[in-house]
């Protein structure tokens, strides 16, 4: 939280508070969903954030550095006594982070509008996401992703735009009280 702090103030001044759009084309034109047009630049960034998913659950679950990576957010202590070069895989999973935060940027810029504190919301919807899915399971975070998803867009719908951070939290704690080990 310290160094998104640090990055909104230095974003703030270089760039200004001012909200800004990025615009991109995708030659998708776009589809009906249930009556509810959808337009080609969220089905682009949908098909690339399941790509992404999906690449991420192969490497986690199907290479021995991913495997090494899984055991060492496990439990570090039991991953080095096993040879696993502990340091190596933190900076493994660091690295993956951070390739998938920088793709996820510009296709969340395209759909909707980009200012210095965007981050946070977003921070705090992954947050709950990770935990609702299960720390590390890339099945669970699909899962939870698609439900927190679409109970949203009802919240939002039938009770307004205000509502989403409360129904984020209430989901959160709800979850929290009957299923701590995720979905």
């Amino acid at each position: 939280f310290g160094l998104s702090l640090l990055l909104q103030n230095l974003m703030l001044l270089f760039f200004s508070a001012d909200y800004r759009f990025l615009r991109w084309e995708t030659g998708v034109a776009g589809w009906r969903l249930l009556g509810v047009p959808v337009g080609g630049a969220r089905l682009t960034a949908a098909a690339a954030g399941a790509l992404l998913l999906l690449a991420l659950h192969l490497f986690l679950q199907w290479t021995r550095p991913g495997r090494a990576l899984r055991a060492t957010s496990q439990d570090a202590r039991a991953a080095a006594l096993m040879g696993i070069p502990v340091g190596r895989m933190q900076a493994l999973g660091l690295a993956l982070g951070g390739g998938l935060a920088g793709a996820a940027g510009p296709l969340l810029a395209g759909l909707q509008y980009i200012t210095p504190t965007a981050g946070v919301p977003l921070t705090v919807i992954a947050l709950t996401l990770t935990i609702a899915g299960g720390v590390g399971r890339t099945d669970g975070l699909a899962l939870a992703g698609l439900l927190f998803g679409l109970t949203e867009a009802f919240v939002v719908a039938f009770a307004g735009p205000a509502w989403r951070e409360a129904w984020l939290l209430g989901a959160l704690l709800l979850l929290l009280q009957g299923r701590r080990t995720g979905l």
